[in-house]
């Protein structure tokens, strides 16, 4: 709905297939918590919601919520209690990985494909265009099998990161006293 070129198909597209993703995980077992990761995503996240809920039974219904969030610190909270995430937004990728949560990315921009193959996850990441609920189920239940291996790797990974930033900034501000 606000991307650049809006594409009604596309958008609705987007919604079902994440809709039916989130109901299949929930028939799977699981807690399902829908979230944005920006203000304008309220209204998808309702409408992805109403589309879920509409797929399963009452009692299924009871494992699936919104989760309205408001500030960075509540979506960190949030992330680091996920088990894995599945997300279309570049920032709800890289913010799920600074707290160590596998995720399944849905790339609708380049940026979004590339932090997954640096991340050495690029199977884990699939073009919107593409994106099947059932194969994408498939993946999320791997990913979940393999929740402690991808987290520590996603761990070393951003460890390195984080020693190459600093190494950058001693080199642009000096090293710390």
């Amino acid at each position: 709905r606000v991307w650049p070129r809006p594409d009604a198909a596309r958008y609705a597209r987007h919604l079902s297939t994440m809709a039916a993703i989130a109901a299949r995980a929930v028939r799977d077992g699981h807690e399902v918590a829908m979230f944005g990761t920006d203000r304008p995503d309220a209204a998808p996240v309702d409408e992805c919601h109403a589309q879920a809920v509409a797929q399963l039974t009452g009692d299924e219904r009871a494992r699936l919520r919104v989760h309205a969030v408001e500030s960075v610190g509540p979506l960190m909270a949030l992330l680091g209690s996920c088990d894995a995430v599945v997300a279309a937004r570049f920032h709800g990728v890289l913010l799920a990985h600074v707290v160590g949560c596998p995720v399944i990315a849905v790339s609708h921009e380049r940026k979004v494909a590339t932090l997954m193959t640096e991340l050495g996850h690029e199977a884990y990441c699939t073009p919107i265009d593409e994106l099947d609920p059932a194969a994408a189920s498939a993946r999320l239940n791997e990913v979940l099998a393999d929740r402690d291996g991808i987290s520590a790797h996603i761990r070393e990974v951003a460890a390195e990161y984080r020693r190459r930033v600093d190494a950058q900034f001693d080199r642009v501000f000096g090293a710390p006293r």
